[in-house]
């Protein structure tokens, strides 16, 4: 498995994650998904410096 896979299989699984939040009524939903995006961010920012730390990547 090499860093571009695992990257995009834990995108995949936030992705799943985020669609199962509470879908917000139109007023709230641009600000919701800004959100989002920060979260996507953070998420996957995370999930990259834990795959180096586990030295996933060979």
């Amino acid at each position: 498995m090499n860093k571009e896979q695992y990257l995009k299989a834990r995108i995949e699984d936030i992705n799943t994650n985020l669609r199962r939040l509470y879908l917000p009524p139109k007023y709230r939903k641009n600000q919701i998904h800004a959100l989002m995006m920060c979260r996507l961010d953070l998420e996957r920012e995370k999930a990259y410096k834990q795959a180096e730390n586990d030295n996933v990547f060979y």
